[in-house]
């Protein structure tokens, strides 16, 4: 399930976000809305790992007309409905919401579900972020000058790699979710590498390089989805709940 909530910048200084990483900031502002509710341990989701929903969503967007009255367009996406559904609760009680410093006028916000029989063509509009171990990089004679415990994916790698953690990660995050295991996989028919992403994260006032991929995958609608379905509401990889690996269908 998805929110759609249109925003209107407020502050008459504002010339053009799209150069500042907001990913932090809209955090806060989700974790703001759940905060004394069920879901406030999603805040701490990987400590608490029990039937705790993830969450992701978009960059701050907006098309040619809106862009020109400061006005962005931001969509929150959860495989978990009551959690859409009480954010959706929660923005009717507020006319403007703080993104960092930048107030935002709240004009107007929705609900909506994807048909996931005719989704089988995504893009990730935001990179998807994938850590191997180090002893995985052993495994494929990968050596790594510095002792990092891990090291983020990038194209000089095997793609070998990036499937199976992305498959592995997507699995733990259904298990953590719903209580079981699924025999379901990521069967892509193909897919496209489209770039790589260096990102200058603000984590807590602290700035962290972090290196993700976006991609283009399509699946076969005859083979079981119930993976890939998840995952199109979940994100795909890690750091979900800073708004990487969000999916769009095509």
């Amino acid at each position: 399930m998805r929110l759609l909530i249109r925003l209107k910048n407020q502050d008459k200084s504002f010339t053009n976000d799209d150069k500042i990483n907001t990913n932090y900031y809209i955090q806060s502002f989700i974790y703001n809305l759940l905060k004394n509710t069920d879901f406030h341990l999603v805040h701490n989701y990987e400590k608490s790992r029990t039937r705790t929903p993830s969450f992701c969503y978009s960059n701050l967007f907006s098309s040619t007309n809106e862009r020109t009255e400061n006005i962005r367009k931001l969509i929150i996406s959860s495989p978990n409905e009551e959690l859409i559904e009480l954010l959706y609760q929660k923005l009717s009680k507020l006319d403007f919401v703080y993104l960092g410093k930048e107030p935002y006028k709240i004009l107007e916000y929705d609900i909506f579900t994807l048909n996931y029989r005719d989704v089988k063509h995504i893009l990730t509009s935001t990179p998807v972020i994938i850590r191997i171990p180090r002893s995985k990089l052993e495994d494929y004679s990968i050596n790594i000058n510095k002792q990092y415990q891990y090291i983020y994916w990038r194209q000089s790698f095997p793609l070998e790699i990036f499937l199976k953690q992305l498959e592995n990660n997507l699995r733990r995050k259904f298990y953590n979710y719903y209580g079981i295991h699924t025999n379901s996989s990521l069967n892509f028919e193909w897919f496209v590498f489209k770039k790589q992403v260096s990102t200058r994260l603000l984590i807590h006032k602290t700035s962290h390089i972090i290196i993700g991929t976006v991609w283009e995958f399509f699946v076969d609608q005859a083979k079981d989805k119930e993976l890939f379905n998840f995952g199109i509401d979940a994100g795909f990889g890690e750091r979900n709940t800073m708004g990487f690996g969000f999916i769009n269908p095509i």
